[in-house]
């Protein structure tokens, strides 16, 4: 959505939350969440998906001199809501993507790593069950741990996929925000966007050849979605029984 100029009282009012669920697919088989706001088509984006939204103080990760700390802060938060919102919803096994952009992408990040780290099994849903990326701008520089966690998640044969999408366009005045070799890394897909970093993720319509890139991205995924608890899940569960039968 067309985001309103920054106030930052305001926005540190908002602190973190999952602020909207667009659309609840009654028999979905895959939860979307998009952090830090997409426009678009929402209800049509991904029939059978869950759409969510996530909001943050994206103001105070800019400009704390504390950034780095509240950057943790905010992704303990997301993944702590999503686990608890996916519980209420009766969807903890259910399959996930993410869309994030810009700053919200490093959120993501450290929400994954959290996720995958902690020793609350329940708290590692995201983590097991996250099957997509899509990142929308967002920069790479000191993201030597997530890649890796995505280099053994693959070389361990569960699919794992991952999207940059980077802008075409400098923002006048600034130039790019986010450049691409940035934004894209190397065996990923890059995907460009015809549109400044302001303006990558605000599309006009569902005719706008963004969103038709990123459409294309979360179909080939939800293509590749089992509703059913992974064949590692089954495996384990089918395991942790034997032991204590």
């Amino acid at each position: 959505m067309p985001r309103s100029k920054e106030n930052p009282s305001a926005q540190s009012r908002l602190g973190t939350c999952i602020d909207r669920i667009f659309y609840d697919y009654p028999d979905a088989t895959v939860d979307i969440c998009f952090v830090y706001g997409l426009t678009g088509n929402r209800d049509n984006t991904c029939p059978g998906g869950r759409l969510l939204t996530y909001g943050y103080d994206a103001y105070v990760v800019r400009k704390s001199a504390t950034s780095a700390n509240r950057l943790i802060d905010y992704a303990a938060n997301l993944f702590t809501d999503l686990t608890n919102d996916r519980v209420s919803y009766n969807a903890s096994s259910r399959r996930f993507v993410f869309v994030v952009y810009s700053l919200g992408g490093l959120v993501c990040k450290e929400a994954v790593l959290l996720s995958r780290n902690n020793p609350t099994a329940h708290l590692r849903g995201i983590f097991d069950c996250v099957v997509g990326i899509a990142f929308m701008g967002t920069p790479y520089r000191g993201s030597t741990r997530f890649w890796s966690m995505v280099r053994e998640v693959r070389e361990s044969g569960r699919p794992l996929e991952v999207t940059c999408f980077f802008e075409e366009l400098p923002v006048p005045a600034i130039g790019r925000v986010v450049p691409k070799e940035s934004a894209t890394l190397e065996g990923y897909t890059a995907v460009s966007v015809h549109a400044d970093h302001r303006d990558m993720v605000r599309f006009g319509s569902a005719d706008d050849n963004g969103f038709k890139r990123l459409f294309a991205e979360l179909t080939r995924w939800q293509e590749l979605i089992d509703p059913t608890p992974s064949s590692q899940q089954a495996t384990l569960q089918k395991d942790d029984g034997a032991r204590t039968s």
